[in-house]
């Protein structure tokens, strides 16, 4: 290939896939979402003024924080069921109940080519859900989707190579 040939990839064609942290077990179903967004990662700055120099100040590199996960889909039939929406509602109402046992899980997201070949990588490690909402019901809207919508917040995350 020419290396004036190359075409940057396409945001719309992605995957997630989810897997428990412990146990490194996948989830059985492919999980198509229509957005996912919040992929960022930022390095905070310390500034240490110096006695003396009123010129300028040293900015020194301090923690690294990382945004929240936001994944939109269409809502899914009751029958068919989604296991990432009952592990957010489950682990947000446990939350609410008192019971502090708190499922983490491992999510990949991968941005593909025309040939469903990765083309760039994301690991998200130890997540977990901070909210779960449905969009509005408006009887007077004709034709809009329901979406669902999913914010999770992680320990770290990695681009593989």
């Amino acid at each position: 290939m020419n290396i004036f040939e190359y075409y940057p990839p396409l945001s719309f064609y992605f995957r997630v896939d989810f897997a428990y942290s412990k146990k490194k077990v996948p989830i059985p179903q492919h999980l198509g979402f229509s957005e996912v967004s919040g992929l960022e990662i930022e390095m905070e700055t310390v500034t240490i003024n110096e006695g003396g120099q009123n010129g300028y100040a040293h900015k020194l590199p301090g923690r690294v924080t990382y945004g929240d996960l936001t994944l939109k889909r269409g809502l899914r039939r009751l029958e068919i069921g989604s296991p990432v929406a009952a592990w957010c509602i489950q682990t947000l109402s446990q939350g609410l109940l008192g019971k502090n046992k708190l499922v983490l899980m491992d999510l990949v997201i991968s941005v593909l080519d025309s040939n469903h070949v990765p083309v760039a990588v994301w690991s998200f490690f130890k997540a977990y859900p901070k909210k779960w909402s449905l969009g509005s019901l408006n009887s007077m809207e004709e034709g809009s989707i329901l979406i669902e919508e999913m914010t999770l917040a992680y320990q770290y995350a990695a681009r593989v190579k």
